[in-house]
């Protein structure tokens, strides 16, 4: 049977905040969320995975590269908040992702949106970012043709009681 809620809360927990300045359940002690019986979840999208031909050339640059662009709350997400306390009854994660078809051009420049990419370019990276980009069209073949580009879901999610 399903469950019934009189009331839904969604607690937003920015990924700015986690790790850095108080445990999620402390934050939760302090706001209406934390009651008995609230749903707890974090969910963010995981690494982007671009397919078989141009995984492992993306998480060399993901990593190696760029990675140390990242802020370090950064690899919260990246381990899909396992390194979290999370103090709450566990409950079955679904498997899902977001799923598009994308070009290069498109991926590549989703890819200029990251915030490491910023970074690396202010650092004088311009270079390493070229040459990502143009092993990536290299592996890509025909830069208009589309590949499904992957973007697994993380998640925790729990039941304070």
């Amino acid at each position: 049977p399903a469950a019934r809620y009189d009331k839904i809360h969604l607690f937003d927990a920015r990924i700015a905040g986690l790790g850095r300045d108080e445990p999620v359940a402390l934050t939760l002690q302090r706001s209406d969320e934390g009651k008995p019986g609230a749903v707890i979840a974090l969910v963010s999208y995981g690494v982007t995975q671009p397919g078989p031909a141009l995984d492992t050339r993306f998480l060399s640059f993901y990593t190696d590269e760029i990675g140390p662009y990242w802020p370090p709350e950064r690899r919260l997400v990246d381990s899909g908040y396992a390194d979290i306390d999370f103090p709450f009854r566990a409950l079955p994660v679904p498997d899902l992702a977001i799923v598009r078809e994308w070009s290069a051009t498109d991926l590549l420049g989703y890819i200029s949106t990251w915030s490491a990419v910023r970074r690396a370019r202010e650092a004088g990276q311009a270079e390493m970012l070229a040459r990502f980009s143009r092993d990536l069209l290299a592996l890509w073949g025909d830069p208009e043709a589309t590949r499904t580009i992957r973007w697994p879901i993380n998640m925790r999610l729990g039941v304070v009681e």
